[in-house]
């Protein structure tokens, strides 16, 4: 909501307000549901890693800010978690030649290893 409103808090709160008063108005009482706000909530996976990638913007209000970054950490935090046991099990999963090769160039040349290619 930030983001659209330009970095404009004000902005962004009544579209906040707008969302949920039109969500209550064609949900009734599911749009409060607490299935709703499970994280296969329409969220993709690819969602949270655009707000991983980017972040948020800033605002001139630092409480504002604060709120966002805890709510982004609170929504990466297990994303990100999952994706490292994702990629560590298919590396587990290598053949034993491979594992090892993968392993020595993460060590030697970090830079070099994408682990964001061995799992998908």
């Amino acid at each position: 909501f930030l983001e659209a409103a330009g970095g404009d808090a004000t902005r962004a709160a009544r579209r906040i307000v707008r969302y949920w008063e039109e969500r209550e108005r064609l949900l009734g009482d599911d749009a409060f549901a607490p299935e709703s706000f499970q994280p296969d909530d329409g969220v993709t996976d690819e969602d949270r890693g655009r707000l991983y990638r980017k972040g948020f913007r800033p605002t001139s209000d630092s409480r504002v800010n604060e709120a966002l970054r805890a709510s982004v950490v609170q929504t990466l935090a297990p994303w990100l978690l999952g994706k490292i046991e994702q990629v560590e099990r298919e590396i587990e999963s290598m053949p034993r030649r491979k594992k090892e090769a993968l392993l020595e160039a993460r060590e030697k040349r970090p830079a070099v290893v994408d682990e964001h290619q061995i799992s998908s």
